[in-house]
């Protein structure tokens, strides 16, 4: 029993011994600590004029409405940063500590006004005043150009839009009433005092005068009328002269356009037309002092019949004047021949008259006559 009590010490001994080696061995070898794959970094934050809304042009003693977006686009809030809208060189305005978080956007709104007339350049900028640098310091900026123009002054402008007649197609027998439009196309109202339109018809014929009105407002048309003015002209071709303002009283951005020459064409009234187309005598030499037979042939050139007057035809001549009388109606295009007898003969220039007290009203008065030089024997 004594030698198996020293096996059993002997083998715990010997467990002891291991456990003190291997406790030993671990403590003697390096140590090893692991380490993450990348470090740790804050992304900075990084502030960009993203867009910048300015007007093109703008008018000198105007003002205008602008406005700048700025937008950070970096990892972080900016913490204090100051915006300054400039132009010219000139501080429109100053945003100070201003903050904004990461992704976020910002509106700034200002007024531009006070420029002389020019060309300039509108500039929105940021700038950091605390915290951390941002990621991109070249990027705080956005420019626009405007032009300022010099302040037209407001002025009405008096211009003819169209000129007529009523009736359309006038006749040497009907009153013509002249009709005008007038547009005000400036940018105020036209104010007149006296005359506002005056028409001439060429060769210094006045037609009269009249007012349009009054106020003709900008884009405003007027139309005159010359009711009180009309006129019977004899037919022919005119150049009819419309003045506007002819007194000047209108200050206008625009004094050559207040004129206009306008063709006017008069045509003859439907009426009948006498000619005489052709005269003989029978004989062709009659006696001195003796009888003779005057035939005359007279054609209606106009449009309607012809109702002779009682006093039809007068012949006139050396030492001679007698008529013949024929209440008879010619129609349009047909020729009547009158017999004339007479006696006393004589040598010289005849004359023979058609409608000789102008009793007709014809298309043309200047052929009713026409002469004949006569031979006796």
């Amino acid at each position: 029993m004594k030698k198996n009590n020293n096996s059993q010490v002997f083998f715990i001994a010997l467990v002891v011994v291991s456990l003190t080696i291997t406790l030993a061995a671990q403590i003697d070898a390096p140590q090893t600590i692991s380490k993450p794959d990348k470090p740790f970094l804050m992304q900075p934050s990084d502030l960009i004029v993203e867009s910048l809304s300015v007007p093109g042009e703008m008018i000198t003693g105007e003002s205008a409405a602008g406005r700048a977006t700025v937008r950070n686009i970096g990892g972080s809030t900016a913490g204090r940063f100051n915006a300054e809208i400039s132009m010219g060189g000139k501080s429109l305005r100053l945003f100070t500590d201003l903050r904004l978080e990461a992704g976020g956007s910002l509106q700034l709104d200002f007024t531009i006004q006070g420029f002389a007339a020019g060309n300039y350049t509108l500039i929105c900028r940021v700038r950091m005043t605390a915290g951390l640098p941002e990621a991109n310091p070249n990027n705080n900026w956005k420019n626009a150009s405007i032009r300022v123009k010099a302040d037209v002054e407001k002025k009405p402008d008096l211009a003819i839009k169209s000129f007529s007649t009523i009736p359309a197609q006038p006749t040497d027998e009907t009153p013509i009433v002249f009709v005008i439009e007038v547009i005000n196309a400036g940018t105020a109202n036209a104010v007149f005092k006296k005359n506002s339109v005056e028409i001439y018809v060429a060769p210094g014929i006045s037609i009269g005068w009249g007012p349009l009105q009054v106020p003709l407002a900008p884009g405003v048309v007027n139309k005159f009328e010359s009711n009180l003015f009309k006129k019977i002209l004899p037919a022919s071709t005119y150049q009819v002269k419309v003045q506007l303002d002819p007194q000047d009283q209108v200050r206008e951005a625009d004094e050559t356009n207040n004129e206009g020459l306008f063709p006017l064409t008069v045509t003859a009234a439907p009426n009948p037309d006498l000619q005489i187309t052709s005269v003989r005598l029978e004989p062709p030499l009659p006696p001195n002092g003796g009888p003779f037979t005057a035939v005359v042939t007279v054609k209606n050139c106009g449009s309607l019949p012809a109702l002779f007057p009682r006093t039809a035809i007068v012949i006139s001549g050396p030492g001679l004047a007698f008529s013949a009388d024929s209440e008879i109606s010619l129609g349009a295009g047909e020729t009547h021949i009158f017999r004339l007898f007479g006696n006393q003969a004589g040598k010289g220039t005849w004359t023979f008259m058609v409608d000789p007290k102008n009793v007709l009203n014809e298309m043309d008065e200047s052929n009713n006559s026409r002469s004949l030089e006569v031979q006796v024997q």
